[in-house]
């Protein structure tokens, strides 16, 4: 038996492996067992923005937020600062002051030339509302009450206060005038005015008065105050920061090391005082102790600032030559995220799991144990049984039943039951194999830390080794997304394929050494590199970062959706997002022992290591009702006509698929429902048969498979007449025709220069030339409504008269020669008024026949048009802006 065995082993390996040995190696009953898994607290969240550098951050409430990034570009968020929009201002107006935000829509600026530049649609579009009087000088700092009262500084010192909105302005009496306190801020009830190394200035009064108060002692100069709990927290020059009364007594001031580049302090809390430098990272301290440790701010990169907000957010600030971008921390990441710890009895060394789909779950350990779960790892069952096999280091599958392992000595294990019972394949391979992949339809690649083979799942154990232009130092994954898309991770030279593997470009790391690599082709890059280093790529929007982070990366694994980073060292996460790059850090409970993790979906995600360690990481947002949709149109800024009209809306960032929408149309008011349609599948529906000339209401909302999300707020819109286009009228003799109007038998006329009348008695359709004995150039035409009076002006100053449908014309003068007429009005059938050119106004109390010229200011200039309010008050426009008001 001895000889009959050892000549079977050295048997040619061509025979050997045409005789494709498979032995089975595990086939007894396993027991099934639960674990508990247990919640992890998380309570660190960190967000990037689309910005590196920042000049200063203001929020308006919880949600509603500001922050200026350059002299013309700046950000707004409605959710906290977890999504942010960049905007820019208007190209033709350069801003004195910062944007003022009113309102998440309503935004506005004063220009240097004083305009009063206005957006009504979150600073996408920009609108020049008129000038700004009152306020002089360079424009240092603007605050608002609301949309009417406000608070600005000038650089000479002065305080101005608004009460319409920023139109015009009105300095407060008795400031200094070289006042050096410049900087506003505004704290519940009181307002705070800051900048002096001597003083202070402070008002409860929305700054209708102001109190100067002394410091205790001289202090550097501050560069931002803040009032907390009838205390004032004062960042200043020096490397210094204070904390004073309202008195201005200085209860505690503390200088950090000289050696210590301090750019800033911020103070989120009367419990924590921070500190960015550009040499030493950001630090926090209590206030009091003198002592200072590393915050858990998680970027490296040197800092230009950091700022805080009212509600106790903190954005860190970096170069603008760098790509790392500024980030912003949040609380209650675990309203969004989940991370479960358990573990596996037996202290096994995890080292490979592969989620084939969320009822099938399979982890292999360095010790040759195989374990199986069902239930997203609440059980587990132990399949590999008692057989001794080799150390598991990757798992792949074709579908729920057929399922490999790679393993040490070039060993695949092969199951067929769904890892219930496996069997050995041996391989020509002889050292570990690295990684294991199966890619639609029928092949299967297997990696060796220097080599790629392939094979089919009928050629098994046969390998063919797969050959590219650069040598591999340490392939560690490799990855198919389908039959086509596909890449291979090495620490210097990795490839990706879009054919299936026909063809493989190469994707070089530079001097990176990379540990883990994820690339899906035509989407994103993101490699994990010098431990701490992380460069993502989007490839659609075609941006890029490159940041280093404290603490160790290991492991990126997500969809085409999104996906999780995991830091093993602090055991943090980065949830990472291929629909638009954006960084997110989060702690997760401490160190993570993981050797392998593997990401399903948003709801389903499982790290492994030792010492029988599974970490559960997902998404909450997976299982909640979809947020508020947005940027919904026609709004009340749209131009919409025709009684068929598409409405419009963004769907919110989502990682659970809306399954439908829904739209409310209301008539007149919100109350009044007229459309009620769900089932709706894109983000827009058109909704036909609507009246003309109405203002709508309509508002919109989500559902996925969680349920029906809010509806957004009523949005409004006016639907016009529509005018679909016009066709050419001759008229009966060339003319230039100046004016036309309506007599209340329906009859149209038209006058021009020359002397020319005409009227058309069937809607403009034809016309007929009138005798007109004048030779006049007739700039304006009007109808009495209540007679059918017709009065035509002329450049001469009078009014052309007929009573009788244009058969006789008398003529009589306006009330001022050489005044050309603009507009007349009748409030019954003999009194009238008109105004025109050169200041002219004047009354008829007979129809018309005799004009009498109204008294006006002297200066008047031209007026252009006159109507009647309903308590019989004149009202006449005129130009620069002026309104004349009868008395």
């Amino acid at each position: 038996m001895k000889i009959q065995k050892h000549k079977l082993f050295t048997l040619s390996p061509l025979l050997f492996f045409a005789l494709l040995v498979c032995l089975p190696v595990s086939s007894v009953y396993a027991q099934r067992f639960s674990i508990e898994q247990t919640e992890e607290f998380l309570n660190e969240y960190w967000v990037s923005t689309p910005f590196v550098q920042v000049s200063s951050l203001l929020f308006k409430d919880s949600l509603l937020g500001l922050v200026h990034t350059g002299a013309n570009e700046f950000g707004i968020t409605s959710d906290g600062g977890a999504n942010w929009h960049k905007r820019t201002i208007s190209l033709s107006f350069e801003r004195d002051a910062a944007v003022i935000m009113i309102s998440k829509d309503s935004l506005f600026y004063i220009s240097t030339n004083r305009r009063f530049i206005f957006s009504s649609d979150g600073g996408q579009n920009w609108t020049n509302a008129g000038s700004v009087t009152g306020i002089g000088g360079d424009i240092i700092s603007m605050v608002f009450y609301d949309r009417l009262r406000g608070l600005g500084t000038t650089s000479d010192g002065k305080i101005y206060t608004t009460d319409n909105g920023g139109f015009s302005w009105t300095q407060v009496g008795g400031t200094p005038q070289s006042n050096p306190n410049t900087q506003l801020n505004v704290y519940d009830s009181l307002t705070i005015c800051y900048g002096s190394n001597r003083s202070f200035l402070l008002s409860s009064d929305r700054g209708a008065s102001w109190d100067e108060r002394s410091f205790s002692d001289s202090i550097n100069t501050p560069d931002f105050m803040k009032i907390i709990n009838g205390n004032i927290f004062i960042s200043s020059t020096g490397n210094t920061w204070y904390k004073t009364g309202l008195n201005g007594n200085i209860i505690y001031r503390e200088t950090l090391a000289p050696d210590l580049r301090v750019v800033n302090f911020a103070f989120p809390s009367e419990n924590e005082v921070w500190v960015a430098s550009n040499n030493d990272g950001i630090k926090v301290s209590t206030p009091g102790s003198g002592v200072w440790s590393y915050s858990t701010y998680p970027q490296q990169a040197p800092s230009t600032g950091i700022y805080e907000s009212f509600n106790g957010n903190i954005l860190v600030a970096h170069y603008s030559g760098d790509e790392s971008p500024a980030m912003i921390r949040l609380s209650d990441p675990g309203k969004k995220f989940s991370v479960k710890r358990a573990r596996i009895p037996g202290n096994y060394r995890l080292s490979a799991v592969k989620v084939i789909s969320p009822g099938l779950t399979i982890v292999g350990s360095y010790d040759g144990a195989i374990f199986r779960s069902t239930d997203q790892g609440r059980s587990w069952e132990k399949t590999s049984g008692s057989s001794m096999l080799p150390a598991i280091t990757s798992i792949a599958a074709k579908d729920q039943s057929t399922i490999f392992a790679g393993c040490t000595g070039g060993i695949i294990l092969k199951s067929t039951d769904a890892g219930l019972s496996w069997s050995m394949v041996t391989t020509s391979l002889t050292g570990q194999i690295t990684a294991i992949e199966y890619k639609p339809l029928d092949t299967l690649f297997v990696t060796t830390s220097t080599r790629v083979y392939i094979t089919t799942l009928s050629q098994l154990p046969a390998l063919t080794p797969v050959n590219f232009p650069y040598t591999q130092n340490n392939i560690t994954k490799v990855r198919f997304w389908d039959s086509r898309s596909g890449f291979i991770g090495d620490s210097k030279a990795s490839y990706y394929t879009v054919n299936g593997g026909k063809n493989w470009t190469h994707f070089s790391l530079g001097y990176f050494n990379t540990g883990d690599i994820s690339i899906l082709p035509g989407s994103g890059i993101c490699y994990l590199s010098g431990q701490n280093s992380l460069q993502v790529r989007d490839l659609k929007n075609n941006r890029y970062y490159d940041s280093r982070f404290r603490g160790f990366f290991r492991f990126v694994d997500h969809d085409s959706t999104a996906g999780f980073i995991l830091d093993t060292y602090y055991g943090a996460l980065m949830p990472y997002y291929l629909s638009g790059p954006r960084l997110e850090y989060l702690m997760a409970g401490g160190p993570m022992a993981l050797n392998a993790y593997d990401y399903f979906n948003s709801g389903y995600s499982i790290g492994v290591g030792d010492g029988g360690l599974l970490v559960f990481i997902s998404y909450k947002s997976a299982q909640e009702p979809p947020s508020a949709c947005s940027g919904l149109t026609p709004n009340f800024t749209s131009n919409v006509s025709g009684r068929n009209v598409t409405l419009s809306w963004i769907e919110p960032y989502l990682l659970t698929p809306n399954e439908e929408y829904q739209i409310e149309l209301a008539r007149d008011d919100s109350t009044s429902v007229i459309v009620s349609q769900a089932g709706i599948t894109a983000t827009s529906f058109q909704v036909t048969g609507l009246d003309e000339e109405k203002t709508y209401f309509w508002r919109v909302r989500a559902r996925n498979q969680s349920g029906w999300g809010d509806y957004t707020p009523w949005t409004k819109f006016f639907l016009m007449r529509n005018v679909y286009t016009f066709r050419e009228v001759t008229l009966p003799r060339y003319a230039t025709v100046n004016s036309i109007t309506e007599t209340p038998d329906g009859t149209i006329w038209a006058a021009g220069d020359s002397g020319f009348v005409a009227r058309s008695t069937i809607q403009g359709e034809t016309w007929e030339v009138v005798p007109f004995q004048f030779s006049d150039d007739l700039k304006y035409c009007s109808a009495n409504p209540y007679n059918g009076t017709l009065l035509i002006s002329s450049t001469t100053g009078d009014v052309i008269v007929s009573t009788d449908n244009g058969n006789s014309w008398n003529r009589t003068t306006s009330g001022l020669a050489g005044s050309v007429v603009r507009s007349i009005l009748f409030l019954s059938e003999t009194e009238g008024y008109l105004c025109g050119t050169n200041g002219l106004a004047s009354r008829t109390l007979d129809g018309g026949a005799t004009w009498y010229l109204s008294s006006i200011p002297v200066n008047a200039p031209d007026l252009n048009s006159i109507i009647s309010l309903d308590n019989g008050v004149i009202l006449i426009a005129a130009d620069g802006g002026i309104f004349l008001r009868s008395t």
